[in-house]
């Protein structure tokens, strides 16, 4: 290695060579104050600041080791170029010798310390990903006793919303039995008039109120506007893609080719072939249906969670929970302790699954001959695209909002979190 040494014409002569090579002759130090690295081609020097002594480096990365040289510093006094030359010389190289072996112990530790700090920067960022409370994320315990518990257990009053096929029918049977309180308009929620109608239909109301939200974002601002302390509003939410591809599959299965038709009017142009296991359909009327969106193919979380609406919450800061449309079995048994006890010992309420519809549903490609696929194939190769292609979203507002909700919602453990008004102007 080799040593530059760049010779300060300072006069002074009585220097000293004992002073630290930091500028500082106390024992505390900073990696910032160790001299800076150079390129291969540029020496940088550092004057000591009693203008006595002279600090020079110099750093050589060897292309071909991929190692990095470094030229320790040295101090050094013109009073010892002119010192004894019997003795001078042994001095000097004493104290370079003892200045270097410190130089590389402090190096030594540099490096050790800043991988500690590397490491331990990667596994508190790791441990943060994990934690329930990073950036305003409120994950919720879905566990008898645990937080969600805490606030089902404080409210007297329960709102459960949600979009289509995100677990609302078999919400609403469980509602109704464990309220002992049948309304044949369940979705009162989203019209005004049959809400005040509501109010003086009994004496006891029900304390649990269960309802899809079928008239775009207004139920939802008006439940976030006018709650009081003691309202819960619980929303259960799903993927838009995987929901909309979900209510396509139920409409066509139960009502075209169940023919249900009190729903979705005539179905002629559908050309339906069926016995009691396989329904074939054209495609083309398919894809009308789904681009005017009828029935559950419309009612999706971008007429419901828009900038309107997150401005409500936002402003409002109701108690309100977003939950996973999964986790219906887990919010039944939580307010069937507080609520309904006598239903804790019976399985929780699952209605208008997928597994319940054994009819298979195939469509009649307009194209190619006319080949017959699955309707499950179809929407595999299709799905990402139908959403771009027939316009489907164009009403939504403030997605983004909503994916930074997916993205907290989907990583808490139960899927659930407890939304605040600072989350939500995070989002």
């Amino acid at each position: 290695m080799k040593l530059v040494q760049r010779i300060n014409n300072n006069t002074n002569n009585n220097a000293s060579i004992s002073e630290s090579p930091f500028g500082d002759s106390s024992d505390s130090w900073s990696p910032n104050q160790l001299p800076r690295q150079s390129s291969p081609s540029n020496s940088r020097q550092a004057v000591h600041p009693n203008n006595n002594h002279i600090l020079a480096e110099e750093k050589k990365y060897d292309d071909q080791s991929g190692k990095l040289s470094l030229v320790i510093p040295q101090m050094i006094s013109r009073t010892e170029t002119k010192g004894n030359p019997k003795h001078g010389g042994a001095g000097r190289t004493k104290h370079k010798i003892g200045f270097i072996m410190c130089m590389c112990c402090a190096l030594l530790s540099l490096v050790t310390l800043k991988r500690g700090s590397s490491q331990m920067s990667a596994d508190n960022k790791q441990m943060l990903i994990r934690s329930p409370t990073v950036n305003d994320k409120q994950c919720l315990n879905l566990d008898v006793d645990g937080n969600m518990d805490a606030m089902i257990a404080s409210a007297t009053q329960i709102f459960i919303t949600m979009p289509a096929k995100a677990a609302g029918t078999s919400l609403l049977e469980f509602t109704e039995k464990c309220t002992k309180q049948h309304f044949p308009n369940y979705q009162f929620v989203n019209n005004p008039d049959e809400a005040e109608k509501f109010l003086s239909n009994t004496l006891h109301l029900p304390s649990i109120i269960t309802s899809h939200l079928d008239a775009g974002d207004q139920p939802l601002v008006d439940i976030a506007q006018h709650s009081t302390r003691k309202t819960l509003i619980v929303h259960t939410h799903r993927d838009e893609t995987e929901r909309l591809q979900s209510g396509i599959r139920h409409v066509l299965t139960e009502w075209v080719c169940n023919r249900k038709r009190y729903k979705v009017g005539k179905t002629r142009q559908f050309h339906i072939d069926r016995n009691e296991t396989h329904c074939i359909l054209d495609e083309s009327p398919a894809i009308d249906m789904i681009k005017e969106r009828v029935i559950e193919i419309g009612i999706g979380s971008p007429e419901i969670l828009t900038c309107k609406a997150y401005k409500a919450i936002e402003e409002n800061e109701p108690n309100m929970i977003f939950l996973h449309y999964k986790q219906a079995n887990k919010l039944q048994r939580l307010l069937a302790k507080h609520h309904c006890p006598e239903l804790l010992d019976e399985p929780p309420t699952e209605t208008n699954v997928a597994s319940d519809k054994p009819m298979s549903v195939y469509l009649r490609l307009r194209k190619q001959g006319g080949d017959i696929v699955k309707l499950d194939d179809w929407l595999h190769a299709k799905g990402d695209l139908l959403e771009w292609s027939l316009k489907l979203r164009k009403n939504a507002t403030c997605q983004a909002k909503t994916r930074h909700m997916e993205d907290e919602l989907f990583a808490c453990p139960d899927q659930a979190i407890k939304v605040t008004s600072e989350g939500v102007g995070k989002w």
